[in-house]
């Protein structure tokens, strides 16, 4: 419950910035290269922005212990968020280009991507 609005809401809220600027850059920019720099600033912001929350993750028990939860459940969310920590970037990266890609029309549906989401809420 924790990993949605601590963590996952920086990947897709930040990357939902890229779907303006993008097709603006994409239909109407003087360059062409707009759309790529726009990823990229997006991805390496979206990254340092993780990084306190990377940290939270890591040392959340402590958190957790102070709001009265029991001690072995919040032992087993730090660790479950120490593992997910290794793909937090990862995750950033792929929400930020699928962004990308739908700005320039080139979107398949994303039918995968949604079967995996719902299997991670399993």
């Amino acid at each position: 419950m924790i990993l949605r609005p601590v963590g996952w809401c920086i990947a897709l809220g930040g990357g939902s910035a890229l779907d303006t600027l993008g097709s603006q850059a994409f239909t109407g920019g003087s360059r062409s290269t707009d759309l790529s720099v726009h990823f990229q600033r997006c991805v390496v912001l979206l990254w340092i922005l993780f990084i306190p929350v990377g940290v939270l993750w890591a040392f959340i028990e402590p958190v957790l212990l102070a709001i009265k939860e029991p001690p072995r459940l919040c032992k087993d969310v730090q660790d479950i968020l120490r593992i997910l920590l290794f793909g937090a970037p990862g995750y950033i990266a792929f929400e930020s280009l699928k962004k990308y890609l739908q700005c320039q029309g080139q979107s398949r549906s994303n039918r995968p991507s949604v079967d995996l989401q719902a299997m991670q809420e399993l």
